[in-house]
This record gives structure tokens, sequence and C-alpha cells, in this order.
């Protein structure tokens, strides 16, 4: 035990050279599962439904300056409706993050706030209108100075509107908890 403890002090304590640092390039994504609850709201009543959604969010970022990435997120849900049908929803926009500790560092802590505008699909037919917040935080573990594994916990507060094909469509407001796992790529400017 005390040689594993030993190992991962001395992991901890090896420093590299991430490209974290100005003028370098961030390119990745991570994937992340969600199970909640949600309330729909009409003029009929209030419903509540269970959901199951799997993300794929990708981002491109730039290094304005040290630590501080500015650039451009998509994102892909696929829901998974308990007892109705299943839909797509897509989005796009800019978000800002921030790594707290030195570039040299093997583990990095970061923060990140993004917005997105997108749309949701049933069935083929766009039928909402949908705009989202997220922040996450989490820990960045650079294999090397170009790739990092990293593991966040984020906020994410949802709304949806029903589109003038479809304006029967309750306005859905959504707050999750949520966890993913991603793989980011630093690239050094050339």
């Amino acid at each position: 035990m005390k040689q594993f403890f030993f190992l991962t002090a001395l992991i901890a304590s090896l420093s590299l050279n991430a490209q974290i640092t100005k003028n370098n390039w961030l390119v990745g994504g991570d994937l992340n599962f969600t199970q909640n609850n949600f309330k729909s709201i009409r003029p009929e009543g209030t419903t509540t439904a269970e959901n199951f959604i799997i993300r794929l969010n990708t981002n491109i970022g730039y290094f304005p300056i040290n630590k501080l990435a500015i650039g451009l997120s998509s994102r892909f849900n696929y829901n998974i409706p308990k007892g109705r049908i299943n839909s797509l929803t897509v989005g796009a926009g800019p978000f800002v993050r921030y790594y707290f500790l030195k570039p040299e560092n093997l583990i990095n802590l970061f923060s990140q706030v993004d917005y997105l505008y997108g749309s949701g699909f049933t069935e083929g037919t766009r039928n909402t209108y949908n705009n989202e917040f997220n922040i996450k935080a989490g820990t960045a573990i650079f294999f090397n100075s170009s790739v990092a594994l990293e593991v966040s916990l984020g906020y994410q507060y949802f709304n949806s509107k029903g589109t003038s094909r479809n304006p029967s469509r309750a306005e859905l407001i959504n707050n999750n908890l949520i966890l993913g796992v991603g793989l980011q790529i630093h690239l050094e400017k050339l």
C-alpha cells in the first residue's frame, strides 16, 4: 500500500509543459449520460415524465492568454423518454474555460461556462427551439503535453419551446446535474 501512495505522489509531482498557454488550441469533447424527471407545463395542466439522455459534446477553442480558452462548442443529445417517442436535440454556441493550476502540472483543475442555442427533432421534424446554459468544473489529467483525460461535474439549465409548426408544444424547463468524461487535445501553435 505504501508503494501505491509513493508512486501516486511521484506521478503527481512530475511536471510537463501542457499546451494551455497563449496562442495554443484546444480540441475535444466529452460523453455523458443523464437520468432525470422533468415537468411539462401546458395550459391544460402540468405533467411529469422520466427521461434518459445520452450527450455528445464537442469543442474547439483558442488560448488568447495563458490558462484561458474561448471557443465554440456543439452538443448532440439523444433523448429516450419513458413511454414517449425518442428525439434528437442539437445545439451550438460559445464557451469559456479556465485552468487554475500552473501549465506545467500533470493534473490541473478547470471550470467552463457555455451557452448553446439549438433545435429539437422528433421523427425527423423540428418541433422545438432550445436555449441551454451549462457550468462545469473538473480535473484534467495530462498523459503528455497534448492529451488530457477529463472528469467533470456540471449543472445544466435547459429551456425548450415549440416551433410555429408545433405551437401546442409545452414549454419545458429542465435542471440537471451532469457527470462527464472527456478527452481534450491541446495543440501547440505552429
